[in-house]
């Protein structure tokens, strides 16, 4: 089926800087600090500090090299969060079962030109940590499952099993691949630490991750706990609520996910979804409900005011979007529908690919997330590896300077006097005799102390001209 993508806005940050130039700038930092890793290594200088610079740096490498921007789609089940996966995709990969399907971590990106999938499976040690914590909850359901799937027959072929890499080339397999790997019906998905997908026509920056997550209440705790501690981490949230059905379970598993954002809860975005069930004149029904929602979240334990709570819950109809996503495949009855909902609207039924989208409300949605966070986002890590580069520089030049200092003072030592030293080597020592008859030995010790020290001290200048002078 031929597909459509929302995610195609010129992908600009808030200070006027593409994303691909804030991802450029970042390289440039990386690149400074493997160059200060190497000027380290060539130091010639070894020993615990220099150690822990070295190990920082391989740190802050791996952080800035590896930094995603995780939007995690999270809801109860039967909350419409799967179609809005699908709807901001632009393609109908998620499953929209009745009976909740996804059991394991889905990450949804661009596959630039190819269509992929990349399974993840646990270690022995992450199985062992999983496996030693459900015992202790026996009523988190991962065991019954466990059980009824007849999954310790094939545990031994999946766990430490290397990363599977799947080339995909047809749509249809695509998505049965993915429901092969995450689906709870499937024994294999419990020892699935996450899957990837690789979608080649997904218009999106690399970094940017879209996450398909297990339900909130799904009656397996344990795939619920995934997505409670997944959400922690998330740099955004879509949090799904049936527009006609939030109540007190509802907002029993929502307020915990609040304090969890209570830094910035400006991050977390509540989304009504399946508006186009509302009755007549959905869009003022609508309006009633959010001004309801928002004296529940407007608390200074939530969203802190009403005016952000007001910006962050949204009402949309992922339903709506993908019908008009895919109208021309429309059956008769499935476009007279189409129609009869952009009715309701008040929408321009002449129009109905172009008003369909609009009144599903889906692409405000995906605005919201860039203009208001993932942008931010981008511009706050190229600070950070700008804060982290100086700081770490300044560190080591002050280490090296630190170095420089104790070499001088041992120099001058050498230089003293041996005579002198002897003298007040023999006040303390009763073994002057013997001391005496060292002197050649004496001698030779502190004429190899002065080579090494002055050795010693051109490279840690030469190490200090480096890190000064060499672009850095």
């Amino acid at each position: 089926m031929k597909s459509g993508n929302v995610v195609n806005k010129s992908w600009e940050g808030t200070d006027g800087r593409k994303i691909s130039d804030l991802n450029k700038e970042m390289q440039v930092y990386i690149r400074k600090f493997e160059r200060l890793k190497l000027i380290l290594n060539d130091s010639h200088f070894t020993g615990e500090s220099i150690g822990k610079f070295l190990s920082r740096i391989d740190m802050f490498i791996s952080k800035f090299e590896n930094a995603e921007f995780h939007i995690a789609i999270a809801g109860v089940v039967k909350a419409g969060k799967s179609s809005l996966v699908n709807s901001i995709i632009g393609k109908e990969l998620a499953s929209t079962s009745v009976n909740p399907e996804t059991a394991v971590l889905t990450k949804f990106r661009a596959g630039f030109g190819r269509d992929y999938i990349r399974v993840k499976f646990y270690s022995s040690s992450e199985w062992k940590e999983l496996w030693d914590s459900v015992h202790e909850n026996d009523s988190s359901g991962f065991l019954n499952e466990y059980k009824n799937l007849e999954a310790e027959q094939v545990k031994h072929k999946w766990i430490d099993h290397e990363d599977k890499n799947i080339e995909v080339n047809d749509e249809q397999d695509l998505k049965e691949i993915i429901e092969e790997w995450t689906s709870s019906r499937n024994r294999k998905h419990l020892f699935v630490k996450e899957v990837e997908v690789g979608i080649k026509d997904f218009v999106l920056p690399e970094k940017i991750v879209f996450v398909d997550t297990p339900g909130l209440n799904d009656v397996v705790s344990y795939r619920s706990n995934i997505t409670k501690k997944f959400l922690n981490s998330a740099n955004a949230v879509l949090l799904c609520v049936f527009c006609k059905g939030l109540n007190t379970g509802d907002l029993q598993n929502m307020y915990p996910i609040f304090n969890k954002c209570s830094e910035n809860p400006e991050k977390l975005y509540i989304i009504g979804t399946q508006i186009d069930t509302l009755n007549n004149n959905p869009i003022d029904q609508w309006t009633e409900i959010k001004g309801k929602w928002i004296t529940y979240f407007d608390g200074r334990s939530c969203y802190n005011s009403y005016e952000q709570a007001d910006n962050n819950i949204i009402g949309v109809s992922s339903y709506v979007y993908n019908l008009s996503r895919n109208y021309e495949f429309l059956t008769e009855k499935e476009r007279k529908e189409l129609v009869s909902i952009i009715d309701k609207f008040d929408g321009d039924v002449n129009n109905p690919i172009r008003e369909g989208k609009r009144i599903s409300n889906v692409s405000s949605v995906r605005n919201k997330i860039f203009d208001e966070t993932i942008s931010y986002h981008q511009i706050s890590l190229v600070e950070d590896i700008k804060h982290e580069f100086n700081s770490i520089k300044s560190e080591i030049n002050a280490y090296l300077v630190n170095s420089r200092k104790q070499q001088d003072r041992l120099l001058e030592s050498s230089n003293a006097n041996l005579s002198q030293i002897v003298q007040e080597y023999n006040a303390t020592n009763t073994a002057h005799q013997e001391i005496l008859s060292r002197r050649k030995d004496l001698q030779q010790t502190m004429s190899d102390i002065t080579r090494q020290a002055e050795e010693d001290f051109y490279l840690l200048k030469k190490s200090i001209q480096k890190l000064n002078l060499e672009g850095l």
